[in-house]
């Protein structure tokens, strides 16, 4: 079960032509398969977890849903930056725990010393 893009994956969830549970099943299937060579995901979730969360988008009526209704995402793991936002900025301030200053640009300068 791969889909062609996104966009076509989005519309049959969302049209309910296909269920996040099978969808998250297919990840998850892939994941397993790819991410031991490639240890891209580090901070995955529970499968049992995200299954659930899964069928609870299911669940939801098909009118109610949204255009990401149901879509698996893995957000990039950036636990060590903190993100505000600034009154006075167009777009969030990153700054690390202990720096001197907010940094303005969209990456570090330098990773957390450990």
């Amino acid at each position: 079960m791969i889909w062609e893009n996104a966009r076509n994956l989005c519309r049959d969830l969302q049209r309910g032509t296909v269920s996040s549970q099978d969808v998250m099943a297919e990840v998850y299937r892939r994941i397993d398969a790819i991410n031991p060579q490639v240890n891209a995901l580090v901070a995955l979730l529970d499968r049992d977890e995200a299954m659930a969360l899964a069928a609870a988008a299911d669940q939801v009526p098909v009118a109610q849903r949204g255009p990401l209704h149901g879509l698996p995402m893995a957000p990039k793991d950036a636990r060590w930056l903190a993100v505000k936002m600034s009154p006075d900025s167009v777009g969030p301030t990153r700054t690390k725990p202990s720096s001197s200053g907010p940094q303005r640009s969209g990456m570090p300068t330098s990773a957390p010393s450990a």
